[in-house]
This record gives C-alpha cells, structure tokens and sequence, in this order.
C-alpha cells in the first residue's frame, strides 16, 4: 500500500488521479491498470493498493483480522459471483438489460467490502452498462426521454460491451478465486 496526499488536496477524482499520475507515475503505469487497483481514503490519508485483485490489508481489518472469517466471507462472495456472473449470462442471453444491471450491483456490494479492485471494477462498468441499455431501450420505445437532447448509444453497441464486459467480469472473479486459493491454501 502507498501513502497519498491527503484528500482535501483533491477537488475530484480526475484531478486526483492526475496529480497521482504525476507524482507516482512509475508505480503507477506499473501496477494501476486503469482502475484496477484500489484507491481509498480514510479520514484524510489516502491510500493505493497495489494489487488490483484484492487489497488483503483493507480485506483483514473488515474482518478485524480474523483469517478464517476472511476465508468464509469471501468463499461466500465467490459463490455469489458465480451466481451473478449466471444471472448475467441469463440476461445476456434475454437481452434484458435490467437483470444485468441488477446482477452486477449486487456483485458490486460485495467487491466493494471486501477491496477487491478487479471485480468492483468490472461490476461497476457491468451495472452502467445495463442502465445505460435500459435507457436506451426506453428511449427508443418512446417511454423515456431523460437523456435531454442527447441520443443514447445503440442498443446493439451496448450489448457488445456487455459481452465484452461479461468477459473481464469472468477474468476479474477467477484471478480473485487464484489468489484467495493461494493465500489459504498455501
């Protein structure tokens, strides 16, 4: 983990990954992988893992420390990652884009609690795709118009980064499932 400036030097998340950028660039081309990696803040200390799969010093002091806790809670995670990655497929395969959007933000959640950057990452971009399919299938239904002026993307052109997305989504939760193997069963 790297110590970062403290927060209120940052007016937004742009600015901040620019001046982080400019300060940490090797480490930062090196590791950070797009958003990948973590970066958090506590009070005023921010922080960046450098692992993008999972943040295991943030993980162990969610669970206060407890390994076997940690081991139980994200075999559970797995497990529900399984679920959603199948709920999404579903969806894919229905072209439903609110199952997708729904699957992911429950996979988020998750990601989320416990630092892991790739799935959170992956889920995150999944849920916007599905919302923005959603209004974009409203949209050209006719029942929605809270674009104002500017014309969604095709539907068809979203589906595509959603497969796409499915992808990474798969990618993200088995590297998640390597490390976690590696940590307690090594």
């Amino acid at each position: 983990m790297i110590a970062l400036p403290t927060r209120s030097m940052y007016q937004s998340l742009p600015n901040f990954l620019s001046q982080l950028a400019a300060v940490e660039i090797g480490l930062f081309e090196a590791n950070w992988r797009g958003f990948g990696g973590l970066i958090g803040c506590q009070g005023e200390d921010c922080y960046m893992s450098v692992n993008p799969v999972i943040d295991w010093t943030q993980a162990e002091e969610q669970v206060r420390g407890d390994l076997a806790f940690l081991a139980e809670v994200l075999g559970d995670m797995l497990q529900e990652a399984d679920q959603a990655l199948g709920l999404i497929r579903n969806g894919i395969e229905t072209r439903q884009f609110l199952v997708c959007m729904k699957a992911a933000h429950q996979l988020k959640g998750s990601a989320s609690y416990l630092y892991c950057g790739d799935v959170l990452r992956c889920a995150s971009i999944m849920q916007d795709l599905g919302n923005e399919g959603a209004t974009a299938s409203n949209t050209a239904e006719g029942t929605d118009r809270s674009w104002n002026g500017n014309p969604p993307r095709d539907t068809n052109a979203i589906w595509n980064d959603i497969l796409q997305m499915h992808d990474s989504l798969i990618e993200a939760v088995n590297n998640l499932r390597n490390e976690v193997s590696a940590k307690f069963q090594g």
